[in-house]
């Protein structure tokens, strides 16, 4: 893993305690003993880095929010971004732990799968990354399976009969409800996941 050590003088910060940052491609570690003022600094150098600063501001406003509530909003300012941008920068960061992120995927292929549940959110990652598909491309094949999922027979029909306990059926029901499909088309959807 690529890490930088970033201390305070390289931050151009003069703060001694909990200045302390450990950096990565795909996150960022904070020192809980990191001060408000500290915190407020680093997110202004941070907005000078490139794809790596998507995951940092990331979690620099996950620990903020954490670390100093309400009173975080005051430091927004200085990364020079809009409320949106930001929201979509820590929503990812959240979703994803550092463990699960991908170092050889943009924060964009991220962002692309990070409303979808974790198990659909690692079988484009996974497909992503050993493609090494462009963020177009995975855009592209997420948009095509839904359009698959929404009409899979394409004039086809198989039909199948399935004969499950109440307690599958509710577990599949509920599962098929969180991704916004019918039984049936979830049904197709995880199939088609397990056959590739």
């Amino acid at each position: 893993m690529d890490r930088t050590r970033l201390t305070d003088r390289e931050l151009g910060m003069t703060h001694g305690a909990g200045g302390v940052v450990d950096a990565s491609r795909s996150g960022l570690r904070l020192d809980p003993r990191m001060p408000f003022d500290t915190w407020k600094a680093l997110g202004a150098r941070i907005k000078v880095r490139s794809d790596p600063s998507s995951w940092w501001l990331g979690d620099w406003l996950v620990f903020g929010r954490r670390q100093f509530g309400d009173r975080h909003k005051e430091a927004l300012e200085v990364t020079g971004l809009d409320a949106q941008t930001l929201d979509t920068f820590a929503a990812v960061a959240l979703r994803f732990e550092p463990a699960r992120r991908r170092e050889n995927l943009s924060f964009q292929h991220h962002a692309d799968v990070h409303t979808m549940p974790d198990a659909t959110q690692d079988h484009w990652l996974n497909l992503a990354s050993r493609n090494d598909w462009p963020k177009t491309e995975l855009r592209i094949r997420i948009r095509d399976a839904a359009r698959t999922a929404s009409n899979p027979y394409d004039g086809q029909l198989l039909r199948l009969s399935l004969k499950v306990g109440a307690q599958a059926e509710r577990t599949w029901r509920e599962a098929a409800s969180r991704t916004g499909l019918r039984l049936e088309d979830w049904v197709v959807k995880v199939l088609d996941a397990a056959a590739e």
